[in-house]
């Protein structure tokens, strides 16, 4: 997420209805409120991505807006911040995913990850209007969680769920984008089992080598609290000291981040989840009922 950006936003839909709710949490207040909002332009959210860059909501998948004619996924960008909220359809993306796991890499390339049961990577250019292919993965990992290392141009991915093996992976996958040849597959030597999860979370302070991976499903299909921390230079994984405040899992990928000292995460009961670096303080804020009606 660009660091100037001040507000998250998610979209959420109940039981197919038109009328979808806008959640927006404001960091720096620590504030919540909402607005519903009429979208014509969707069926239905299932099978669609959500991503925050630049103040603006990112969404990409299929089903919702699935056709037998349509190419790719459809890819729409929620403007938030202008004076009347409008969905603006974008390129459609080369492959077809559903639910695909996704990252923003420098604020510009929207990376796009598999899906269910699916392999096919891909990014798409901000600046350019454009998508491009990435390497595929070697097996589907649904519901995984990337990491984009802006410094070192590597994107990290952690956990999902394999349709193959009926896991959750326990290997790491890193991409070099300076070469896009192939996902690396990364071995850990102890303590791998605590990265087999999925729906979960990942993010890391600034100048630090350390991802903080937290919460989502394990391999017994139970929402957990655990946080492990991935070292990306000595490659350890260890159990951290600290926890989430409850069991969680995070399907919405909503995910926020001030300056790389603050972060914000919302979960699938709609929760947001605030980590500071400031002692690893972690607080639970539920929106306020604030509502505001708009049509799209």
């Amino acid at each position: 997420m660009n660091l100037l950006s001040k507000k998250i936003y998610f979209l959420v839909q109940k039981n197919n209805s038109p009328i979808c709710t806008l959640k927006i949490f404001d960091i720096e207040e620590e504030k919540c409120f909402k607005k519903n909002i009429f979208l014509r332009v969707l069926s239905n959210l299932e099978g669609i991505s959500q991503l925050n860059v630049n103040n603006s909501l990112y969404l990409c998948g299929i089903n919702g807006l699935k056709t037998e004619n349509v190419i790719g996924s459809h890819l729409l960008k929620v403007n938030i911040e202008e004076k009347k909220t409008s969905i603006i359809f974008l390129v459609n993306s080369i492959f077809t995913h559903y639910n695909p796991s996704m990252t923003v890499w420098k604020s510009d390339l929207i990376i796009v990850v598999g899906g269910k049961g699916q392999i096919e990577c891909e990014g798409y250019i901000i600046s350019k209007s454009k998508w491009i292919e990435l390497p595929f993965l070697c097996e589907d990992r649904y519901k995984c969680s990337l990491f984009s290392d802006d410094i070192n141009n590597m994107i990290y991915l952690f956990g999902g769920f394999s349709k193959i093996i009926q896991k959750n992976m326990k290997t790491i996958l890193r991409l070099n984008l300076d070469l896009c040849e192939k996902w690396d597959i990364i071995l850990v030597r102890e303590n791998e089992n605590y990265l087999a999860r999925n729906s979960s979370t990942c993010f890391m302070f600034d100048n630090d080598d350390i991802i903080y991976i937290c919460g989502g499903y394990d391999n017994k299909n139970e929402e957990t609290e655990f946080i492990c921390e991935y070292d990306i230079f000595n490659r350890t994984v260890k159990k951290s000291k600290y926890n989430m405040k409850i069991n969680c899992s995070f399907d919405l990928q909503g995910f926020g981040d001030l300056n790389k000292q603050h972060f914000v995460f919302m979960d699938n009961n709609f929760l947001v989840h605030t980590i500071s670096r400031k002692d690893f303080n972690m607080m639970i804020i539920p929106f306020d009922h604030v509502s505001i009606s708009e049509k799209l």
